[in-house]
């Protein structure tokens, strides 16, 4: 069984990823869900929010316009 921090940074690591792909700033994706810069890069850079919920996944998803699934499949191993 994993935990909450195993999930998180699969989620974070999508996250950047995608946005990065489709060339979104983080400034970009934080007006997109109505958060700060700052939020967006505390989720990248491995803090977990305290206020950090599916709903904010689901708007992310919706902002980088991709199906929620694509922000919990794991990275593929090198």
């Amino acid at each position: 069984m994993h935990d909450d921090t195993y999930y998180f940074n699969i989620i974070r690591h999508n996250i950047k990823r995608i946005r990065k792909t489709k060339n979104i700033t983080k400034e970009e994706l934080a007006q997109r869900i109505g958060v700060t810069t700052k939020y967006i890069e505390i989720l990248e850079n491995e803090d977990m929010p305290s206020d950090f919920t599916v709903a904010i996944v689901g708007k992310i998803a919706d902002a980088l316009q991709v199906d929620i699934s694509e922000l919990f499949k794991e990275p593929e191993k090198k």
